[in-house]
């Protein structure tokens, strides 16, 4: 087994075959080499694109995140006002049946009289 380190340094694999030097790792792209493992003149750029990228994955993340807890909102307010309807409904149909029951027995005391 050959143990190798990446082109930056930052990480150490163990190999079957003797593959060289050194080998290209995400961590090497990020740090500007490109897969020769030769240091591109503009080494920040690709961190800065790697960052950029990761900024942009992130803000798309909360803006899920953001989008799921407002529909969340909005789904238990329905319900919310939904259960008022519900009760309101039912209130209404105790008052008429109380309302019925009253005249019925009125109609009987009178009747009675």
């Amino acid at each position: 087994m050959y143990q190798k380190e990446c082109r930056c340094g930052k990480s150490k694999k163990q190999f079957k075959a003797d593959i060289g030097p050194f080998f290209i790792n995400g961590c090497c792209k990020l740090a500007g080499y490109d897969i020769y493992g030769k240091k591109g003149e503009g080494s920040g750029e690709a961190e800065k694109k790697a960052e950029a990228e990761n900024q942009a994955a992130e803000d798309k993340k909360k803006a899920m995140q953001e989008a799921k807890a407002k529909k969340a909102t909005e789904n238990k307010a329905k319900q919310e006002a939904k259960a008022a309807k519900q009760a309101e409904a039912k209130a209404k149909k105790a008052a008429e049946n109380i309302s019925k029951e009253t005249v019925i027995k009125n109609k009987d005391i009178k009747s009675n009289n």
